[in-house]
């Protein structure tokens, strides 16, 4: 297994246990919502943000997604005898175990893992660009007198060009 394919699966693995840490802290909050202060339900996240900044839990032999040794990491290829065969035979023996290896080689999970966060990003970033485009055509005219004062802030940052200002109605 190539160090690619091994670092998907542990981001695989990752990304399940935090979905499922999430779904159940959202059931937790939404049974006990009316007896849970603020501050437990904030504290319930807890695990969640061990779980994302923990770079690896420790190995168990059980579970989803058990670990796997470094035995099992090793991809053998079948033993070929050459007895009464010739090199070309052989050859093409040896070509078509490659090329089973190869095609076996794609992981599903890996590819429904990759479909799942394009599609989670790319609805992050339509959600973003509606919302700014929201906030730009709600937005009220900004007074000369707050546009010269960001402009001396901005001097006085040393910045390039001063930044774009938004007044909210809100």
């Amino acid at each position: 297994m190539n160090p690619l394919e091994s670092m998907l699966e542990w981001l695989l693995a990752a990304t399940l246990r935090a979905s499922a840490l999430a779904v159940i802290t959202l059931g937790i909050q939404q049974l006990l919502r009316r007896w849970l202060p603020a501050q437990w339900r904030y504290a319930l996240w807890l695990p969640m943000v061990l779980v994302l900044v923990l770079p690896a839990l420790p190995a168990v032999p059980f579970g989803l997604f058990a670990w796997k040794s470094p035995e099992s990491l090793v991809a053998t290829a079948p033993a070929l005898t050459i007895s009464n065969t010739t090199a070309s035979e052989a050859e093409n023996a040896s070509v078509t175990a490659v090329v089973r290896s190869k095609v076996s080689a794609v992981n599903p999970f890996a590819i429904a893992w990759l479909v799942g966060a394009g599609v989670v990003f790319a609805a992050g970033v339509i959600g973003y660009q509606r919302n700014m485009r929201r906030i730009v055509t709600t937005a009220l005219a900004v007074d000369e007198t707050l546009l010269r004062s960001i402009h001396t802030a901005a001097q006085e940052a040393g910045l390039g060009r001063v930044p774009r200002v938004l007044v909210s109605a809100k």
